[in-house]
């Protein structure tokens, strides 16, 4: 990193008619060159990042006089630019002095020797993925790609989301949205991406790490942590599938499949299963040849609404009670309370199908 001297910005006096606006500036300017040490970039790494992001086209000296403590002016595209690509509070940079100004604090999660962050290269990548869409009421599937790199001396990971939407009058169209992370290594199996945005968008992306000696990392089913797009905002547990190409639409479904949350079982109604049997051989195949599996396993089932349930109560019980026996049936149900993610052998070979790429 270039070596800058950092000069010390003279406190305006009162009687001075900008000491607000100087205050204020030099405030704007610690916060930004506080993040800008963080990321531990030059000042040509930085610019370039810049422009290429976000498109301002800001030369050299533009930025380099951002943090001239010398002098009161502020070039407002180039705060913008550095709160864009370095994920920071446009709302805390602009708010008024304080005493704290001279440090942003990181939020990497090194808060002990079994969280670092990830440096290993077989993980390194753009990627693309797939999850369910965050609004309940659609069963889309949203895509997103995945870039994971080293920016001087920091690993840092890009997300791109496009998800799907309905607008009023019915039509489908979709929509982007970029987000920014660092990703943690938690000893020994974990991999941990928190992905922000300055509008208050977030994913918490948990995947299994293994080390590779010779491949490199082209298939992944993970956890993610984030909140619904209906109006309460509530948090969402979901799965997404991670793969190094796009997937090709004849797949769409094995995707699908690979995003149901549960552990080791799941429930299919019968009559499903038989439908599917007779349009897919390799279904019918499996249950067939394996038909006293099948058998023991078949067995009839409720499939309960909770909401419907609830709001058809009128005066045929107190809800209180009718919450309780609810509450009871959920403690026998067969759906998962408890979801991992490792790595499943058999599953990964069939992924290596899935894109155009080898994966050998």
């Amino acid at each position: 990193m270039e070596k800058t001297t950092k000069k010390k910005a003279a406190i305006p006096r009162k009687r001075d008619k900008n000491y607000i606006r100087d205050a204020q500036i030099t405030a704007i300017k610690k916060r930004l060159y506080a993040a800008f040490e963080l990321s531990k970039m030059t000042y040509y790494a930085m610019v370039e990042k810049l422009n290429k992001e976000c498109g301002y086209e800001l030369n050299y000296e533009t930025f380099r006089k951002t943090f001239d403590f010398s002098k009161n002016s502020l070039d407002i595209f180039c705060v913008m630019a550095m709160c864009k690509c370095l994920n920071l509070d446009i709302a805390y940079i602009f708010s008024e002095p304080t005493e704290n100004d001279d440090k942003i604090e990181s939020d990497d999660l090194y808060v002990s020797s079994k969280f670092r962050e990830l440096n290993d290269e077989k993980y390194f990548g753009t990627f693309y993925g797939y999850l369910y869409s965050s609004k309940k009421m659609n069963d889309f599937l949203d895509s997103f790609v995945m870039e994971i790199k080293r920016e001087g001396e920091k690993t840092v990971a890009i997300l791109k989301v496009t998800y799907n939407t309905v607008n009023p009058g019915g039509e489908k169209t979709t929509g982007t949205k970029t987000l920014w992370g660092t990703p943690v290594w938690v000893e020994p199996s974990v991999v941990n991406i928190t992905f922000k945005e300055n509008s208050g968008t977030y994913y918490v992306f948990s995947f299994n790490y293994v080390e590779y000696r010779k491949r490199e990392l082209y298939y992944r089913c993970g956890a993610i942590l984030t909140q619904g797009r209906s109006s309460d905002r509530v948090p969402m547990v979901q799965s997404f599938v991670l793969l190094t190409d796009e997937a090709r639409a004849e797949y769409m479904d094995l995707i699908k499949g690979l995003l149901l949350m549960n552990d080791d079982t799941f429930h299919i109604p019968k009559k499903a299963l038989d439908e599917l049997a007779k349009k897919d051989k390799k279904v019918a195949a499996l249950r067939d040849n394996l038909k006293y599996i099948f058998d023991y396993c078949c067995q009839e089932y409720y499939v309960i609404d909770e909401n419907q349930i609830l709001n058809s109560l009128r005066n045929t019980m107190p809800p209180k009670d009718a919450a309780e026996a609810l509450i009871l049936m959920k403690s026998r149900a067969t759906d998962a309370n408890r979801i991992l993610f490792p790595e499943n052998e058999y599953y990964s070979e069939v992924a290596k199908d899935f894109t155009k790429k080898d994966c050998e």
